[in-house]
């Protein structure tokens, strides 16, 4: 696998009523597009496009939060997360030059960039002696 890929990550925060996001560009990850089967309840198959990404810790130039942490900080600029259970964390495959703003929402990343989605799944493999990574999977749609 080939980590010659660039990602963009949003993370989005609260900030009273504000919502406030915090864009991170990545460079030396592997990125790849597949699709996910599935049986529903009635049996049909329901196919969801996803994106599987493996972020190396060599090439993290902010600092990484875990996700619980990241949501007591005032300041979040220097660092970012890989948050799968608020629904709201992004990444588009490539560098993205637009910020989420009042103007530019979410919807409007989905039309302006084919490879991005909603973090669905994150494994930490920072442990293991050698190749330390994280595996992220996005829903896209």
């Amino acid at each position: 696998m080939m980590n010659d890929n660039t990602i963009t990550i949003f993370n989005h925060k609260k900030a009273g009523k504000e919502d406030v996001w915090n864009k991170t560009i990545l460079h030396g990850v592997s990125v790849v597009s597949g699709v996910d089967k599935t049986v529903s309840a009635n049996g049909t198959v329901v196919r969801k496009q996803i994106l599987t990404i493996v972020i190396p810790v060599d090439v993290w130039e902010k600092e990484y939060v875990d996700p619980v942490q990241y949501e007591k900080l005032e300041d979040i600029s220097s660092c970012f997360t890989l948050n799968p259970s608020n629904n709201s964390d992004f990444i588009v495959a490539g560098e993205c030059e637009e910020e989420i703003t009042g103007d530019y929402h979410v919807s409007d990343l989905k039309k302006d960039y084919g490879k991005c989605g909603i973090i669905a799944g994150v494994s930490d493999f920072t442990d293991t002696p050698r190749l330390k990574h994280f595996k992220v999977v996005c829903r896209c749609g």
